[in-house]
């Protein structure tokens, strides 16, 4: 995707289940790599259903809370 200036701009939404399941913390992870996008700028989408879920695993407790 073009924008954001004259770079390529990768927009990545990640399921709820990395966030509350993936062995790394999300800052510890290259997405670039991982998702196979090469060079380039990354932006996180975060959709409200995704906080949402999270809202709800956190208050359900447990260990992913």
């Amino acid at each position: 995707m073009r924008g954001f200036g004259a770079e390529y701009v990768h927009l990545v939404v990640l399921d709820t289940n990395v966030y509350l399941h993936h062995e790394r913390k999300l800052e510890d992870l290259n997405l670039a790599d991982e998702l196979g996008l090469g060079i380039g700028t990354i932006r996180l989408v975060v959709p409200m259903v995704i906080v949402n879920e999270l809202v709800k695993a956190k208050l359900a407790g447990g260990d992913k809370s």
